[in-house]
């Protein structure tokens, strides 16, 4: 299923996208995941685990992934069937102007979701009655999504615009009051250092036999090990590894030469035959199609509401109530939608 709510972009607004997902898995995984926004994952069934950088989380419904610009990650699908998430791909700025800075007293996003001391963390695991909260909103938004997918609904539109701020109320309240959520199962350390390993040096040549040497464990240990709590091979999490960069350094202006070497490909004939296999599209299709279009790119059986907002919600919220925008007007949730094709930075 596939549906797209699209507001136009207006100089001087910020942009962010909601996406809703109802899709039927296999026991499997997603293919490694890298953006340069901040994203939120709320998760509305149980049975997945989260891969993020070099750690692996075991999650259940209500809970919710914070993940940094840039910040490698992956989900593994623990059981065949339906799985349910709702994501947010918002600026790291997207909170510190006017009216929203002052609402969540933060200056930016990546603060407002931040520990006391300092770090960052990536599952957050609420208590019950903020869970009851989270589920409550999402759950809400994602029937939205469902019931206005691709309609012009001002209501409709204001609604999703005030959820999400109580969604982020709840959500930071949490998130300051979270340590580290323990793993519900042991993770060998030859499994994260392997993670950190191909993180770092993704562009180098890696094979699998000088990681088992590294890590001073057999081929055979090592390669049993990953896939059991991975999901994946270690050569297919490389590769994956590297298209992720390939599609960043495509998306951030460089060739496609460029983007095969700076990941790690060895020939450009190899990095066009497996980038078509994982994008469904050749490189430079890809990078002519995300230099040219800025709204999140749609995948197959997943349903993305896009919006762009005022710096003022005051004005916005009386130009909603009051009477129909128009193109031209600066101060609104702007609502003609059409369907389009095209990429939030490295989808």
């Amino acid at each position: 299923m596939q549906i797209v709510k699209k507001f136009a972009p207006i100089a001087g607004l910020c942009e962010a996208a909601m996406n809703y997902s109802a899709v039927e898995h296999t026991k499997s995984d997603n293919s490694v995941l890298l953006y340069t926004v901040q994203k939120f994952s709320f998760l509305l069934t149980d049975d997945l685990a989260g891969v993020v950088g070099d750690q692996i989380y075991n999650t259940v419904r209500g809970d919710f992934f914070v993940f940094s610009p840039n910040e490698i990650h992956f989900g593994r699908f623990l059981r065949a069937g339906t799985h349910r998430y709702l994501d947010f791909y918002l600026p790291t700025d997207y909170f510190s102007h006017g009216f929203y800075s002052d609402c969540l007293n933060r200056t930016d996003l990546a603060g407002l979701f931040r520990q006391s001391d300092g770090t960052a963390v990536n599952l957050v695991h609420p208590e019950e009655n903020t869970r009851a909260d989270i589920l409550r909103i999402t759950e809400t938004l994602a029937g939205i999504a469902v019931k206005h997918p691709d309609e012009e609904d001002h209501t409709a539109d204001l609604r999703i615009f005030a959820l999400m701020l109580e969604l982020f109320e709840h959500c930071a309240a949490a998130y300051r009051k979270q340590s580290a959520y323990p793993f519900s199962s042991p993770v060998p350390s030859v499994v994260s250092k392997t993670l950190r390993f191909i993180n770092e040096n993704y562009s180098e040549n890696i094979r699998l036999e000088a990681l088992s040497k590294r890590f001073g464990c057999s081929v055979t240990y090592l390669a049993k090990c990953f896939r059991k709590h991975t999901g994946k091979t270690v050569h297919k999490y490389l590769t994956e590894r590297r298209i992720a960069a390939a599609k960043h350094l495509l998306n951030t202006g460089s060739t496609v030469t460029e983007a095969c070497y700076g990941a790690g490909f060895g020939s450009c004939s190899d990095f066009i035959k497996v980038f078509g296999k994982n994008a469904g599209m050749t490189p430079g299709e890809y990078r002519k199609k995300n230099r040219t279009e800025k709204t999140p790119d749609v995948r197959n059986e997943q349903i993305y509401v896009s919006f762009a907002y005022s710096l003022s919600f005051v004005h916005t919220l009386q130009y909603c109530c009051n009477r129909k925008p128009h193109r031209k007007d600066k101060n609104y949730v702007f609502l003609p939608i059409y369907p389009s094709h095209a990429s939030f930075c490295d989808l």
